[in-house]
């Protein structure tokens, strides 16, 4: 029981570190589809 606290606090951790990687990755995407969409 005292095992839980510990490993949803992890488990969030994990994922916000995902869910930033995330939408990090889909910026830089972004960002090159807009300045390849700028150039002639």
């Amino acid at each position: 029981m005292n095992q839980q606290p510990y490993l949803t606090k992890v488990l969030v951790t994990i994922a916000a570190i995902i869910i930033l990687a995330g939408i990090k990755m889909a910026g830089e995407i972004i960002i090159l589809f807009c300045f390849h969409s700028l150039l002639p």
